[in-house]
């Protein structure tokens, strides 16, 4: 990505997520995505977007007709360009934030053969970054409750349910 479109995403990024917010606060929709929690290695591949100083696992919206475990395997794909299974589920979580009922699926996944190389992220809007982090190393995250879900992940557990 060129220093000028990376610049210009940079600042227009942050505006575009406003105007998001300003839309949930109206329509208050309700929303279902994924996340992708790709650990290889000892290390947790996560993503930045542009404009933001945090770090949080890949992932976003479902797709009509798209089963949540498609959606965990495309997001991964699309926003690192990384190939993963996604081999369970690690919980359902949820969230009550801007106004909207927003309800995630965490996916364990793990990468294929062939998606073991390390993450490149390609001219992309929301995307800025993406690159593994040691687990005792770990950036600022966006996610509050980042440090749990790697607890329900080490101890083979599930949060379904739980917070977001």
């Amino acid at each position: 990505m060129t220093g000028l479109v990376a610049w210009l995403l940079s600042r227009l990024f942050p505006w575009l997520v406003r105007a998001r917010r300003v839309y949930r606060h109206i329509a208050r929709p309700v929303t279902v995505g994924v996340r992708a929690l790709i650990v290889q290695d000892g290390q947790v591949l996560l993503v930045r977007q542009h404009g933001r100083a945090t770090w949080e696992l890949p992932g976003g919206g479902v797709g009509r007709g798209e089963s949540l475990r498609a959606a965990a395997v495309r997001e991964a794909r699309e926003e690192t360009g990384i190939e993963v299974v996604a081999e369970r589920l690690l919980g359902v979580y949820s969230a009550m934030v801007e106004g909207m009922s927003n309800h995630v699926a965490v996916y364990v996944c793990r990468p294929t053969e062939a998606g073991r190389e390390q993450p490149t992220v390609q001219a992309n809007l929301e995307i800025a970054e993406a690159r593994y982090w040691p687990l005792d190393a770990l950036p600022p995250v966006a996610d509050r409750n980042f440090a749990q879900r790697l607890r329900e992940y080490a101890s083979g557990g599930s949060g379904f349910d739980g917070a977001l």
